[in-house]
């Protein structure tokens, strides 16, 4: 908290242009213009508790700091660029394995789960039916609730909008995560205008910094950008509704590619919504280590971006399966 209140101050330290864009970044992702903001974020999936630790902890640091007369508001990222699998859950059996069920078959290779249609509640319905005995008793009701939920929101224009609504009605017994900002949203903000500057600048050191900083934490396992005389490879993606895959960036295509295709890719997704976004970013155990490299880069490369603090939390809950009958 007392990072967050400092980092609040320090704001004052940005050029008049980056502070100018961090107010037109805020409101063109429908976010409070005023008050300090605490983010967190995951990609467009039912997830674990590890990740709503996440989400809890904003929202009780948030009201934390508007009881101390601090006005505070939480928010998060849903990383709709991603071509992570929304589509299939794992659950927990009685004799604690673990099984798995699809809502949908496996998405094309490459394909942004931005570009998956919603899914229904059809296979849950059908794997509580068919295997009740077999199913961890939490798990059911966990699925039951989930089905419900995807049948409640399915006339959301894809599965990560939809997946998001879902999390939202499901997290409110216990924590409020605040409005959701999806990834590919950024590239109609301010803050995206001045990276693209940024880039087109001079790709080249650009993509050597970054290939610096990510050697230098090797534990992250972020691989370096190609850098070659005749092709640099840009930290960005292509979002491509012809292909409808997610295709890396080359600096000669960026001239070419309509701004609405663009992403960008993780260390700089953080990136903009640290500077421009939020005042504190909540990571999980494997954003905190990812994001050292963000700092080391950010650093050297945009030194004017003052990057918000971050925090890492994440949890493990254990499901009594000794205690059933």
């Amino acid at each position: 908290m007392e990072a967050c209140r400092e980092f609040v101050i320090a704001r004052g330290a940005m050029t008049p242009i980056a502070a100018q864009a961090r107010e037109h970044t805020r409101r063109q992702l429908g976010l409070p213009t005023s008050g300090a903001i605490i983010m967190t974020g995951h990609q467009a999936a039912f997830w674990h508790a590890g990740i709503l630790a996440k989400y809890i902890a904003s929202d009780l640091l948030a009201a934390k700091m508007r009881v101390e007369g601090q006005e505070t508001h939480a928010a998060h990222i849903v990383v709709d660029e991603d071509t992570n699998d929304p589509g299939l859950l794992a659950y927990p059996l009685r004799d604690a394995q673990r099984a798995t069920l699809r809502l949908a078959p496996p998405p094309p290779a490459h394909s942004p789960v931005c570009m998956l249609p919603p899914f229904t509640a059809q296979a849950i319905n059908s794997t509580l039916s068919a295997k009740a005995a077999d199913i961890h008793p939490a798990a059911a009701r966990g699925l039951a609730l989930i089905a419900k939920s995807l049948s409640a929101n399915a006339d959301h224009p894809n599965a990560p909008r939809q997946i998001a609504a879902c999390l939202m009605q499901l997290m409110a017994p216990v924590c409020n995560p605040g409005p959701a900002v999806f990834a590919t949203q950024l590239s109609a903000t301010d803050a995206f205008a001045l990276l693209l500057q940024a880039i087109k600048k001079d790709p080249e050191n650009c993509v050597s910094l970054f290939n610096a900083a990510a050697s230098k934490f090797p534990r992250a396992r972020v691989a370096p950008l190609k850098l070659d005389p005749d092709r640099i490879e840009l930290p960005l993606w292509r979002l491509d509704p012809t292909s409808r895959q997610r295709l890396p960036v080359f600096s000669h295509e960026l001239a070419d590619i309509p701004i609405e295709q663009l992403a960008p890719r993780a260390l700089l997704l953080t990136a903009l919504l640290r500077a421009f976004a939020c005042d504190l970013f909540i990571h999980g155990l494997g954003g905190g280590l990812y994001d050292q490299i963000t700092e080391a880069w950010l650093s050297v490369w945009l030194p004017d971006w003052k990057l918000a603090p971050t925090l890492v939390v994440s949890a493990t809950l254990h499901l009594p399966f000794q205690e059933l009958p």
